[in-house]
């Protein structure tokens, strides 16, 4: 998957130039940060795919750290070493979510849905997404909220200073080819 995933990402840089594009972002499974070879599997396809290093975003769900095993935080620093961007997601529906930021070498925290869903309903939600942008900003992290379904959602994180979103509000899950025409028409991209 992340060969296609550089492939694809390599394939739209070159068509509609590099700052045309975003940072893409993969998934890692436990079953992956497990794997000792992952590091050099990630510098591998960088080099055969020429894309950028700090044009791919790995994925790592907080529940998917286990726990706070050594391997797995060395390998994720060998590939933050690459120059690859590391992501928390679904921050803090996870156990020990505040030993995770200290302990693991992560650019980004994901706000995760079931706090978005709810910022229109209450101020608890909003307290917490608050929280989570306060000490995210202590960590020198940047945070993406995802799960932005509606205009409201976003309107609220706009006003609580979070900057990056994503979510069926903008886009459902495409094809490539999709995804690559919604990159030639839309400018919400471009950095």
């Amino acid at each position: 998957m992340l060969s296609r995933v550089c492939a694809d990402l390599a394939a739209w840089r070159h068509e509609l130039g590099p700052d045309a594009v975003p940072v893409v972002s993969v998934n890692l499974s436990p079953q992956q940060l497990a794997d000792p070879h992952l590091p050099g599997l990630v510098g591998e396809v960088l080099r055969t795919t020429r894309v950028p290093a700090d044009r791919l975003c790995l994925e790592v769900t907080e529940s998917g750290l286990g726990g706070s095993d050594a391997e797995v935080s060395q390998a994720l620093r060998k590939i933050r070493d690459l120059g690859v961007q590391l992501s928390l997601d679904d921050f803090g529906t996870g156990h020990s979510s505040l030993s995770r930021l200290g302990g693991y070498p992560f650019d980004v925290v994901k706000i995760d849905r079931s706090f978005v869903s709810r910022l229109a309903d209450g101020v608890q939600d909003r307290a917490v997404v608050e929280a989570v942008l306060r000490l995210a900003a202590a960590f020198d992290l940047d945070v993406v909220a995802e799960g932005v379904e509606t205009v409201e959602q976003a309107d609220i994180l706009a006003a609580l200073g979070c900057e990056r979103v994503q979510g069926f509000l903008f886009s459902r899950p495409v094809q490539a080819e999709a995804a690559l025409a919604l990159l030639r028409s839309a400018t919400i991209f471009r950095r």
